[in-house]
């Protein structure tokens, strides 16, 4: 019989997907918000309280602007604005899918993450989820629930 060994788990110091705030653009397609020239945010909340807030606006050329600030390592409040653009695949039975372009990568991607000054995809930032980090007994504990 093989046996896990003790802290045989992924290193648990890479930051997670779960700790940073998200765009996703299906769920941005589905509200409504691809339509060329429209603006709002995105805002996410915690207890019916709004906690952070990321203003939008979709371009006349398969673009989407993220403009957000950030609490800098200084302390002070950093203005961000990062352009990426939108590409489109061709759907089997019709329609199109749209995928963010990684403004680092170039790579297609569903959901881009916001951390501090930069918005790139998961592979980029270098961000794990967190049943990657887990120990095989805490997924076992876990998967029993």
């Amino acid at each position: 019989m093989i046996r896990p060994q003790l802290g045989a788990g992924r290193p648990g110091w890479r930051s997670k997907v779960e700790e940073h705030r998200s765009a996703d653009i299906r769920w941005m397609a589905r509200e409504g918000m691809l339509v060329r020239g429209k603006t709002g945010s995105i805002v996410w909340s915690y207890a019916g309280q709004d906690n952070a807030r990321v203003g939008y606006e979709v371009g006349f050329d398969d673009t989407v602007t993220f403009k957000y600030r950030y609490l800098g390592h200084d302390g002070t409040w950093q203005a961000v604005s990062r352009r990426l653009d939108i590409t489109y695949t061709d759907q089997f039975l019709g329609g199109r899918r749209p995928w963010f372009a990684c403004p680092e990568c170039g790579k297609r991607a569903a959901v881009v993450y916001l951390d501090g000054p930069r918005v790139a995809c998961r592979v980029c930032l270098d961000l794990v989820y967190t049943s990657q980090a887990e120990r095989y007994w805490d997924r076992a504990e876990r998967m029993a629930k």
